[in-house]
């Protein structure tokens, strides 16, 4: 799931009220907009955020891909300063509304500190004004946590943790439900296996599922099998840095840690699939940044052992 930033101003009233966002293709003059362009990546769940009069309002679920439609009437009524064609795009959307909207003005200073090109804010820590843009993950977790401060429990809470989560943000959630027999078991197993016969049974445990159960804090089970897989796999050898693993543990073997390349709490899977191996330099820089980039190369590297 993708997360965008819509500015919406005039015409967020009549576009919240018909459960949609749409743009169009060009504008009256025959021009493109980045904005419009960007509309035809979103895909059915999906989030948006929405800005209109200096605030984030709502964060929406798409309920649709991104289809080509005609102007709704709504917003071709409606008087505005919008200077848009008829053939256009639109998403059909489910508004989740704040219950105290997130004033940007108090956000300004931040997002100018943590200026991203590639974001939905300039340089100045204000809006681009383009309609639909892409947003980093950095700024989203910002304006989640932001954002929480003023909520009431409820729909919008989970929905804004939801977004937390999928931009990399740990949220405090269930804590899965493992019996002690279980989790030692699982660990004499890592301990006792080695070869085809580890990873076989990593592969099987790959294909266990495991739901959360509600506790106060944030505590997902890591099956150890797999991890110990994914370190044999690795040869001694960090997958993002490509360097020898930096020292020996107790038993003489190359310390590596297991790090899932989509977290847990971002809906990752502790699959063969998704972990890898990392020294521990690399495993500190995935916590912190948590590149996109970066992401993407673990994952070709992970595919291609």
């Amino acid at each position: 799931m993708a997360i965008f930033y819509v500015y919406q101003n005039q015409t967020y009233a009549h576009e919240h009220d018909g459960g949609y966002v749409w743009s169009p293709q060009r504008n009256k003059s025959g021009g493109e907009n980045q904005g419009y362009r960007i509309m035809t990546e979103i895909r059915k769940g999906d989030f948006i955020i929405h800005h209109a009069s200096t605030a984030i309002q709502a964060i929406s679920i798409a309920l649709t891909d991104c289809y080509d439609a005609q102007q709704p009437g709504a917003l071709k009524n409606a008087k505005t300063d919008v200077d848009w064609d008829n053939e256009g795009y639109r998403v059909d959307v489910e508004y989740v509304d704040f219950d105290v909207p997130l004033n940007m003005r108090d956000c300004k200073v931040w997002l100018a500190e943590h200026w991203d090109q590639e974001s939905a804010f300039n340089h100045k820590g204000t809006g681009k004004q383009q309609y639909m843009c892409h947003v980093s993950h950095e700024h989203v977790r910002f304006l989640m946590e932001q954002a929480k401060k003023h909520q009431r429990k409820g729909k919008v809470l989970e929905v804004i943790n939801r977004v937390y989560r999928q931009a990399g943000g740990e949220v405090e959630v269930e804590e899965e439900e493992y019996t002690d027999r279980i989790v030692e078991k699982d660990w004499q197993e890592a301990q006792r296996l080695t070869g085809e016969a580890l990873q076989e049974k990593a592969r099987e445990a790959s294909r266990r599922k495991v739901k959360p159960r509600q506790t106060t804090t944030t505590t997902y089970y890591r099956n150890p099998v797999i991890a110990k897989a994914a370190k044999e796999r690795a040869g001694g050898v960090c997958q993002l840095c490509g360097m020898p693993a930096p020292f020996e543990d107790k038993d003489g073997n190359p310390y590596l840690e297991s790090h899932h390349i989509i977290w847990l709490s971002a809906g990752g899977e502790d699959t063969v699939e998704n972990t890898v191996a990392l020294c521990p330099n690399c495993h500190k820089r995935m916590h912190v940044l948590n590149e996109d980039r970066v992401v993407k190369v673990l994952q070709s590297r992970n595919r291609r052992r």
